[in-house]
């Protein structure tokens, strides 16, 4: 049976600290790679980072989408009682990718409006009383 992780063949280092002191910690413990052997290695986590604009959540979503990507390459294998269903796994990973990216919409600083685009809303807004009015609605035809 093919290696599982063969990045971990090639001696590339791994790292996690329970206490989330560190970057590489923080994304591990977001995708659930959290002991040996790893899913990734620390300079691929580190590589993403840097490509996501030190941005962890799109970090995270980011390696679990390639870590789907990786095991839906792959077909489930069994021997004997023994079985790996790399399917599950790259299905579980896109859900942990869909399930960041929707927490981090929630975070989100907010979605543009566009106001005063209908004269209901025009004369609803210039009709509340708990905003300020702005000085030219106030004087606006005073001289006439």
């Amino acid at each position: 049976m093919p290696a599982l992780f063969p990045s971990r063949l090639f001696n590339m280092s791994f790292s996690y600290d329970p206490t989330l002191s560190n970057t590489v910690s923080k994304i591990r413990f977001r995708i659930g790679d959290k002991s040996e052997p790893a899913l990734l290695t620390d300079e691929e986590i580190l590589a993403q980072f840097d490509m996501c604009s030190s941005n962890i959540d799109e970090t995270s979503a980011v390696l679990c989408e390639n870590l789907a990507a990786e095991f839906a390459k792959k077909c489930d294998q069994s021997v004997g009682s023994v079985s790996i269903n790399y399917s599950q796994l790259s299905v579980r990973f896109s859900e942990i990718a869909a399930s960041i990216r929707r927490s981090t919409q929630k975070n989100a600083v907010g979605i543009p409006w566009l106001g005063g685009s209908s004269i209901d809303e025009m004369e609803t807004e210039a009709e509340r009383t708990d905003i300020n009015q702005p000085n030219f609605v106030i004087n606006m035809m005073k001289d006439q």
